[in-house]
């Protein structure tokens, strides 16, 4: 239970820094400072060299390094991980890769479209969906495409696009609408993966 002053901004600040400093004190042995855990291991930047999970670029998401490194030192006390917010699944995959059951929890849809498509990349799908991707990648088909689906545009993403761009999405979105779902995807999530690149 805790109490806080309502009458201006810095004094919610001031009760915030007490709480804070209460909770540090109160749990004071359990905390430990590990320098080895630096900015590059914690974080997405790690990932940049690991394939599956390079693929999308989640800033919120840490490294499969930084989940190797804790697998390592619950070694032989654990054979289930659960990951109550999967993100787009880098403790899944590290654990799966390990021989680990996992199980993970996600609430947003781009997470869990991002977590099935690495799914069935690293399944026996992935036969199935390389040679309409490579097709897609030599012939680029939205460049001649007469089929367009509207992008869905919210407030943020409002005049992120050229004109030019936002016609050549809209042109490949139209040509997912007639392809098998696995393909659909992936095609989807490779359009996901490069949005940010090509906007303004």
């Amino acid at each position: 239970m805790f109490s806080y002053q309502h009458s201006s901004t810095g004094g919610m600040l001031e009760e915030i820094h007490r709480l804070d400093a209460s909770l540090l004190e109160h749990f004071s042995h359990k905390i430990s400072v590990d320098r080895t855990l630096t900015r590059q291991l914690v974080s997405f930047q790690a990932n940049k060299d690991r394939p599956i999970h390079r693929w999308y670029k989640y800033k919120e998401a840490f490294s499969a390094d930084l989940v190797e490194r804790f697998l390592s030192d619950i070694e032989g006390h654990s054979s289930q991980i659960l990951d109550p917010f999967a993100g787009i699944g880098t403790t899944l995959f590290t654990s799966a890769k390990r021989g680990l059951a996992s199980t993970g929890i996600e609430l947003l849809p781009v997470g869990q479209m991002i977590i099935e498509v690495k799914k069935n990349c690293a399944s026996s799908h992935v036969s199935e969906i390389m040679p309409i991707l490579l097709k897609w990648r030599s012939t680029r088909p939205w460049e001649s495409s007469k089929v367009f689906k509207n992008l869905n545009i919210l407030r943020i993403t409002d005049g992120a696009y050229p004109d030019e761009t936002l016609s050549a999405i809209e042109a490949y979105l139209g040509l997912l609408e007639g392809i098998d779902e696995p393909s659909k995807q992936v095609l989807l999530f490779v359009l996901l993966c490069v949005l940010e690149s090509i906007s303004f």
